[in-house]
């Protein structure tokens, strides 16, 4: 009996039987898929929106007619129906050779189109492994509401909300501005009494220049993050980089840092030493979602299960 998949639904039974794929050509197929056809699985993949076409990249992404509604009602306006005869990764290639220059305007056109994308394929995942009902209307409020957080996110760091403690009051600002993505957090240990905090520091490219992790005795989260910030800034002064951009979920230090609110006298203490320390410096704090800062979430988490103190350059 053959072996039937829907990506990640059950099966109906097993072939014992020796099975020898044979070549076969290139695909648009989902890699799921075309992972298992290439075992010579059989694969039931027709697509969770319309159920009439076979489930690949380019019908989910651009021709699926519940996708073209969703592309025609989002403020982007696109019409697939205009390059029927052109894949997904075609289409993405031309978009970022006519925007390579990256000006202010590409940068908020190519972001609404990977936002929009990114949406359509999180609804799929509910549609498949959750029997969600496809619901157009929810995926295009959806994709506006995340662009305009995504823009309110961008003007919050625009270059007139930058401090910078410079005596002769310069707004120096570099062309491509920041050096350095600094991501903070803090776990805690309740029953051990014991918190634990991280960081990483990236640059553009994403590389990791700094990473470290840290545990330490059981206060406030919004002080931890504050000392973990100031920590991080210091380091990438020493290693030569000027223009930093924290990223942390705790709101309260967030708006510590950027002098947006009413600081107590802990805080103010680390507040003065950045003004001592932060002379040669722009810097801002950015609020972010939890789940932007897994990865370094994850290594304060094991700070708090035993004292440990270790850093990487």
């Amino acid at each position: 009996m053959a072996t039937h998949f829907r990506d990640r639904d059950g099966f109906e039974g097993r072939n014992h039987s020796p099975v020898i794929p044979t070549p076969k050509p290139a695909s648009p197929s989902l890699p799921t898929f075309l992972t298992l056809r290439n075992r010579g699985i059989p694969v039931l993949g027709a697509c969770p929106f319309c159920d009439e076409e076979e489930e690949s990249t380019s019908h989910l992404l651009l021709f699926c007619p519940f996708t073209r509604a969703n592309w025609h009602g989002t403020s982007l306006a696109v019409h697939t129906s205009d390059f029927m005869n052109c894949s997904i990764q075609q289409w993405l290639g031309r978009l970022l050779h006519i925007h390579k220059a990256l000006q202010p305007e590409s940068i908020s056109y190519l972001q609404g189109i990977f936002t929009t994308l990114w949406t359509i394929w999180t609804h799929r995942n509910l549609v498949v492994h959750e029997g969600k009902n496809p619901n157009p209307l929810e995926v295009v409020l959806t994709t506006q509401s995340l662009v305009c957080r995504y823009k309110e996110a961008f003007s919050s760091c625009s270059t007139t909300s930058l401090r910078r403690s410079d005596q002769k009051g310069e707004n120096k600002l570099p062309q491509n501005l920041w050096q350095l993505i600094i991501k903070v957090a803090r776990a805690r240990a309740k029953k051990l009494h014991r918190s634990g905090f991280a960081y990483e520091a990236m640059n553009l490219p994403g590389d990791v220049i700094l990473q470290r992790t840290s545990s330490c005795t059981e206060k406030q989260p919004a002080l931890t993050i504050q000392e973990a910030m100031l920590e991080a800034v210091i380091k990438a002064r020493d290693l030569g980089y000027n223009f930093l951009l924290l990223l942390s979920d705790s709101r309260r230090s967030v708006l510590v840092s950027n002098r947006q609110c009413t600081p107590t006298w802990q805080e103010r203490v680390l507040l003065a030493s950045e003004t001592l320390i932060h002379s040669d410096l722009v810097f801002h704090a950015v609020y972010v979602p939890a789940v932007v800062l897994s990865n370094v979430s994850s290594l304060a988490k094991l700070a708090t299960e035993m004292p440990i103190n270790h850093c990487m350059v």
